[in-house]
């Protein structure tokens, strides 16, 4: 099977803490070709987290060397202008602002980029209208529930339209039902747009639905195999 072009590189990436004390990354080498549908998969501890921050430059390397388009990223600037128009970061605890309504907590994401506010505005409404937002664009974060919240945070996420986007544990802090529909809601955005999708996560039924899964242990990578997908459909709840 012929794979893309890589997007993202890792080669012999570790991550040390307490002058070595604590090794949380161990000699990864991971290659994520653009397009692909990927989850990493491990229990609590196993270095997902740890092995996100390396792929969207929140932390940096000890040791080893990531690689973006095949050329190393070497600073912290270099990342943060990546992760400002390349790359797109779901997280668990939603991390919205709390005194910004939904379409200010997507359209903040867009603030800086050259964009006038009207054009920022209109890309802000598109996002939450794709993830079945808009009776919900004028609501605060504590006047929504947690699957909502999280559809924003998607909606941020994807409202640069990124060529990479990870998701830390998207439905960790979800009910079943909400749950479901978020996982719908990113590999129906990943099939429809083309991004990158990398999902982490200790579900084994999400890591299925995935092209890919990367199986992690104390962190290092155990398993690294291509599989079919299982993959469901579920119609968005727009909350109407």
């Amino acid at each position: 099977m012929t794979r893309a072009h890589p997007l993202i590189r890792l080669e012999g990436v570790e991550r040390h803490y307490d002058d070595g004390a604590i090794v949380a990354l161990k000699k990864v080498d991971l290659v994520i070709a653009s397009g692909e549908c990927l989850a990493i998969l491990g229990p609590s501890g196993s270095g997902k987290s740890s092995l996100l921050n390396m792929l969207s430059g929140i932390d940096m390397p000890t040791k080893g060397q990531v690689y973006w388009n095949d050329l190393p990223v070497r600073s912290r600037k270099e990342w943060a202008v990546l992760r400002g128009s390349e790359i797109g970061i779901v997280f668990q605890e939603f991390n919205l602002l709390p005194t910004l309504t939904a379409l200010e907590n997507v359209e903040i994401a867009l603030i800086g980029h050259g964009i006038s506010a009207s054009s920022r505005r209109s890309r802000a409404v598109k996002a939450l209208e794709r993830v079945g937002l808009m009776a919900r664009l004028d609501h605060l974060p504590n006047a929504m529930s947690g699957g909502e919240r999280q559809r924003v945070g998607a909606a941020r996420s994807m409202v640069n339209n990124p060529v990479l986007l990870l998701a830390d544990e998207p439905t960790g802090n979800l009910d079943s039902v909400n749950a479901r529909l978020i996982i719908d809601l990113l590999l129906g955005l990943q099939e429809d747009t083309g991004t990158t999708l990398v999902l982490i996560t200790h579900d084994e039924n999400i890591a299925a639905r995935c092209n890919r899964c990367v199986r992690m242990k104390d962190g290092g990578v155990v398993e690294d195999r291509l599989q079919v997908p299982q993959r469901q459909s579920s119609k968005l709840d727009t909350g109407k």
